[in-house]
C-alpha cells in the first residue's frame, strides 16, 4: 500500500517542486506553499462529490416516504404532501414518524440516543444551582472580622472564594491566599506602624470572572473550564456591582447527579414492553 501511495503521490510532488520551494527547506514565501497542499485539495473535491451524492440520495429519499405516506405509491419523485387526499387522517403521518423516531432514539444504537438526548446542563440555569447563602467580606474588615468569618461552617465546608462587598456592592473577590497575605500585612503594620494601613479591598481582584442568572449550566461549564477558575461570583446582568449568590463546580455535579437519579428513576417505573421482549412490567415504587 505504501509503495502505490509513492508511485500515485510522486508525479505530483515532482511536479510541484518545480513550482514552488523545496518542502525540505522549511522556508515559504508569502504565497508559497507545500505539495501536500494538492492532495489536500483533490480531497477535498472527492469529498464535495460524495457529499453531493449523498444530498441527492437523502432527497430522493425524503420524496420516497412522501409518496407512500401521502399518495399511497413507489416514488422518489420530490412532491408536496399539500396535494394529498387523506383528509384529517394526514396529521398521523408526522405523528407515527414521530413515534419511530422515538423509538430509534430510545432503543436504537448509542450514536444514535446521543443525537436526539437533550442534555440537562442546557435546561438548566445558574439561578436554579447556585449558593445563595454565602461569606462574603466587608471591604474594611479587620483581620480578628476576618477570622471570625473563616470559622462559620458555610465557609469551612464548602466556599474558597468570597466576595468582597463595599457600600452594598461587590468591589472584587478574594481567596484565602489573598486573605492570608492581607494578615500577614497588617501584623508587620502592627509591629513597625510604617506605611499606610493595608486594605483588604488592595488584595481583591476588581474584574473577577463572573456568572449570570439566566446562563444555562453548560456556559458556566465552559467558562470555568476555559479560565480554570471552580467558582464564580453570580451577579445581575444589569448591574455587576449586585451579587446574588455563587456557583461552584460542585454545585454543577450535583445538579448533574440529581438528573441522573431522575432519570434512573422515570426507566424504572416507566419502562415499555417492546414486541418481541418478554419483559415484566415493572411495578411503581415510592422514591
Amino acid at each position: 500500500m505504501r509503495a502505490v501511495g509513492h508511485i500515485i503521490w510522486e508525479p505530483f510532488r515532482r511536479l510541484l517542486s518545480r513550482l514552488g520551494p523545496d518542502e525540505s527547506s522549511g522556508e515559504l514565501g508569502d504565497f508559497t506553499t507545500r505539495p501536500r497542499v494538492a492532495a489536500i485539495t483533490l480531497l477535498a473535491l472527492g469529498i464535495g462529490v460524495i457529499s453531493a451524492f449523498v444530498a441527492l440520495g437523502l432527497l430522493r429519499l425524503i420524496g420516497f416516504f412522501t409518496n407512500v405516506a401521502y399518495y399511497g405509491r413507489l416514488s422518489s419523485a420530490f412532491v408536496s404532501p399539500a396535494g394529498n387526499h387523506l383528509g384529517i387522517y394526514a396529521v398521523f403521518v408526522p405523528v407515527v414518524g414521530a413515534f419511530f423516531i422515538g423509538l430509534m432514539a430510545r432503543y436504537g444504537s448509542e450514536h444514535l440516543s446521543r443525537e436526539y438526548a437533550v442534555d440537562p446542563l442546557e435546561i438548566q440555569f445558574v439561578r436554579e444551582v447556585m449558593q445563595t447563602k454565602i461569606v462574603a467580606f466587608p471591604a474594611g474588615a479587620s483581620p480578628d472580622d476576618l477570622r471570625r468569618l473563616l470559622d462559620t461552617d458555610q465557609a469551612k465546608r464548602r466556599q474558597g472564594l468570597y466576595p468582597v462587598i463595599d457600600d452594598g456592592h461587590m468591589a472584587g473577590v478574594v481567596t484565602r491566599d489573598d486573605v492570608e497575605q492581607f494578615m500577614r500585612a497588617m501584623a508587620e503594620y502592627g509591629q513597625n506602624g510604617h506605611g499606610a494601613r493595608p486594605a483588604l479591598a488592595q488584595y481583591a481582584r476588581s474584574t473577577p470572572i463572573v456568572a449570570y442568572p439566566d446562563e444555562p449550566l453548560r456556559v458556566v461549564v465552559y467558562r470555568m473550564a476555559e479560565t480554570r477558575r471552580t467558582e464564580l461570583p453570580v451577579v445581575d446582568r444589569g448591574d455587576p456591582g449586585d451579587l446574588l449568590g455563587l456557583i461552584t463546580l460542585n454545585d454543577l455535579l450535583a445538579a448533574r447527579t440529581r438528573d441522573l437519579e431522575e432519570e434512573r428513576h422515570r426507566e424504572r417505573v416507566l419502562q415499555l414492553r417492546l414486541p418481541g421482549r418478554n419483559r415484566e412490567r415493572p411495578v411503581a415504587k415510592a422514591s
